[in-house]
């Protein structure tokens, strides 16, 4: 029986990884954060490993171990020492988790602030617009909002309607519920699609309220 196929076809990264050394990018993301006291790699790292999850598609941090951390080119690519690919990067449980545990990365993205993001994503806006990336005349606004538990700092909170269907009564409810996270908004250019502001806020926060006083033209 055969439980998962899938390709190795990240070559392409080749390519990408050159663009992002090109326009300095990892020195931007190569930041020490305030949600740690003691870590055991760079933050530059940890952020570049979770980008490529998403860029080769993984859907779950369950799956990382068998289709991330096994291909050892991308891996070195990325930064891991070959020490680190094969015994891991702390002694802690050494040898169990190669090169990080999963959940390191998951960890990350919960205790970056949102004043380390916001300086992330303002800086890689400016550096792309002074490379030439951003043109164009037609922007659009856009607002996602992200869910998280109520334990993560910094988290707004805001009530919400949702709809559910009672089978017994064989009809729609309406119900309040609390919902608690972030909302990120994000301008960008309609033809080229590349991402000329953006900026992270309490899931409360209406979009209206940033996009005049906070979004500088660049």
């Amino acid at each position: 029986n055969v439980d998962t196929i899938t390709g190795t076809g990240w070559g392409f990264l080749d390519n990408f990884f050159y663009f992002l050394y090109s326009i300095r990018f990892l020195k931007i993301i190569d930041i020490k954060s305030a949600g740690y006291k003691r870590i055991m790699l760079p933050i530059v790292m940890l952020i570049t490993t979770y980008s490529m999850k998403i860029l080769l598609g993984i859907s779950s941090m369950n799956k990382i171990p068998s289709l991330l951390f096994r291909e050892i080119a991308l891996l070195s690519m990325i930064g891991f020492t070959a020490t680190q690919i094969k015994n891991g990067s702390c002694r802690r449980g050494k040898g169990k988790s190669i090169p990080i545990n999963k959940n390191t990365l998951s960890r990350m993205l919960s205790r970056l602030t949102v004043t380390e993001v916001n300086d992330i994503l303002d800086e890689t806006v400016q550096i792309l617009a002074k490379k030439g990336f951003i043109c164009g005349s037609k922007f659009i606004l856009d607002a996602t909002d992200i869910e998280t538990t109520p334990k993560c700092e910094g988290r707004g909170i805001k009530k919400v309607k949702k709809r559910r269907y009672l089978k017994q009564k064989q009809e729609w409810i309406e119900t309040e519920e609390l919902i608690y996270g972030y909302k990120l908004i994000v301008i960008w250019e309609k033809v080229s699609r590349v991402i000329v502001a953006a900026k992270v806020v309490k899931i409360a926060d209406h979009e209206s309220k940033h996009i005049h006083l906070n979004f500088k033209p660049i």
